[in-house]
């Protein structure tokens, strides 16, 4: 896993996952920050396939990568693994600085149907990446998150267009009958 040519620590991933190594799970996390894609992504692929629900915490923190494949890789394997514990930390990545670790985070939660964080993802809807503020519209809307539907709603009126905007489409995808009056005077 070691070894300087990538097709060689490749063909170790792949001897793991035919085994399923699970006791491997701790030396194959660092490789999903492999320099070549194949070997993240087959990295991310065994990491599933042998359940390591022990490098959760480990995996987490690759959310914050520079990278964004890593980021993506790391989130891919944490939505299969056992990540219950983790949902508190998980829930503080939405107010990271950089928009795509919130946006991972979000997906993350979105993924493992964290539904307990939905106040939380609420606060994304004034994101200042207004296409983070519309994917948070969509998961809480599809998540149907109707106890929020009242501090949505106060968001019909709030001086930001693109808030506005991410409040009506959760409104809408939540088909909040009540809520169309304000949405024709918004």
């Amino acid at each position: 896993l070691k070894d300087s040519e990538w097709s060689v620590r490749r063909g170790a991933l792949a001897g793991l996952a035919r085994r399923g190594a699970r006791e491997a799970g701790p030396t194959i996390v660092p490789l999903l920050q492999d320099e070549n894609e194949q070997v993240r992504l087959l990295a991310a692929d065994v990491l599933k396939m042998i359940d390591a629900d022990e490098c959760a915490p480990e995996i987490l923190v690759l959310l914050t990568h520079e990278n964004e494949d890593v980021r993506e890789r790391a989130r891919d394997v944490l939505t299969i693994l056992d990540t219950t514990p983790l949902i508190p930390d998980i829930v503080k990545l939405l107010a990271h600085d950089k928009p795509d670790v919130r946006r991972q985070a979000l997906l993350l939660l979105e993924g493992i149907e964290a539904k307990e964080a939905a106040p939380e993802i609420l606060k994304l809807l004034k994101d200042k990446d207004a296409i983070l503020g519309e994917e948070a519209a969509r998961v809480l809307g599809e998540w149907k998150a109707r106890d929020l539907i009242p501090d949505i709603m106060r968001l019909l009126a709030h001086s930001q267009p693109a808030t506005r905007f991410t409040a009506i489409y959760a409104l809408t995808l939540m088909d909040v009958r009540e809520a169309i009056p304000r949405i024709v005077l918004s």
